[in-house]
């Protein structure tokens, strides 16, 4: 098997002439039938956002609080709103006003920190990172 650690996406024929499309990020692999499958990219980063959850202990994805989404551990607050908050307000303190006192300073870094860790894994998988096993 080649060296996955520098694909995102290796493509094969099978006997049948279809493409087979093999994705790995941030070791996690995930092999289809389809192509471009907008259902395997959900899986792929469903697992980037599960295991990214090991080095950002603060951020759950338990499937029974907002379907899996990315949240603030015990609250139901989600990264992306973390996000879309500090665009609105401009601040972490605002944030902080609008959640206190169910949400810390820590909390709101480190929503912020998971997000950037995300991107930057999903958007550069070639880039060695200090989360891969």
């Amino acid at each position: 098997m080649p060296d996955e650690r520098k694909q995102i996406k290796q493509f094969s024929s099978n006997t049948t002439g279809e493409s087979d499309a093999k994705f790995y990020v941030s070791g996690i692999y995930h092999a289809s039938s389809k192509v471009g499958s907008q259902q395997n990219a959900k899986e792929v980063f469903r697992a980037l956002a599960d295991k990214l959850t090991k080095d950002h202990p603060a951020i759950s994805t338990n499937p029974h609080i907002f379907g899996g989404i990315p949240h603030i551990k015990d609250v139901r607050l989600s990264v992306g709103d973390v996000l879309a908050k500090l665009y609105t307000y401009g601040s972490i303190q605002e944030i902080l006003d609008s959640y206190a006192p169910q949400v810390s300073e820590e909390q709101i870094k480190e929503a912020i920190a998971y997000a950037q860790d995300f991107l930057e894994i999903a958007c550069d998988p070639d880039e060695p990172s200090e989360i891969d096993d």
